[in-house]
């Protein structure tokens, strides 16, 4: 496994629901425990106990998306295929054929999985099997890295402390130096109902959130 499977998560119902998916449908996890790293920001002690063998990282206070994604690309210091713990995988070793594809392709920076659910139009499935690059910016609800793209491009931008926009930045700064951003056909996830505990912040304060790291890709990019 040349990979690390990476779940950020604060939530103990959708981490378990997201791990058994992945247990279920992935191989490579199965069998490199190891190679599966869960960044805890609140699931607790019960929940770690149902899933011994895989990596546990306590994540730093306060939740910035930015600083866990980082911290476990550092932990890993490999690709990583990040799930969010609110999406399902529904391809059997889609995760794997992923890497495998994205891994070939020295032009490919990162690419997400089609989702099913929420994120935007152009990551949904449209029927193929193979890489399918993209002009416009990622949902991270789910995405690929790979190790040498952290190495060219850099960490993610940890001033995006707020919600939002810390995936389009890093998008920009792939295309930037010379690489691409797509979606792999090959590997559906769906993006479930249920929400993330970064979504259940009361709407005024996501909202101003969101205007903060809006302003902020604004300003960083001269829009």
């Amino acid at each position: 496994m040349n990979f690390h499977i990476v779940i950020l998560s604060a939530t103990p119902g959708n981490l378990i629901a997201c791990l058994k998916q992945i247990f279920l449908r992935e191989t490579a996890a199965t069998m490199n425990l190891k190679n599966v790293i869960v960044i805890d920001d609140g699931v607790g002690p019960e929940t770690r106990k149902l899933f011994p063998g895989i990596q546990w990282i306590d994540a730093p206070k306060p939740f910035i998306f930015s600083r866990n994604v980082n911290l476990a690309a550092r932990t890993a210091g490999t690709d990583i295929a990040l799930v969010g713990d609110d999406v399902i995988l529904q391809t059997h070793d889609g995760l794997s054929a992923m890497s495998k594809a994205v891994r070939i392709r020295e032009d490919v920076g990162i690419c997400t999985p089609a989702v099913v659910g929420m994120a935007h139009l152009h990551q949904a499935p449209q029927g193929g099997k193979t890489f399918r690059a993209t002009a416009k910016n990622l949902a991270f609800v789910s995405v690929y890295i790979k190790k040498s793209t952290f190495d060219t491009v850099g960490p993610m931008d940890e001033r995006f402390v707020g919600y939002g926009y810390d995936d389009d930045d890093y998008c920009v700064r792939v295309r930037n130096a010379g690489l691409q951003v797509g979606v792999y056909e090959g590997c559906i996830v769906t993006h479930r109902v249920e929400m993330s505990a970064f979504r259940k912040i009361p709407n005024e304060k996501f909202m101003q959130m969101y205007r903060d790291n809006e302003k902020l890709y604004k300003e960083k990019w001269k829009i």
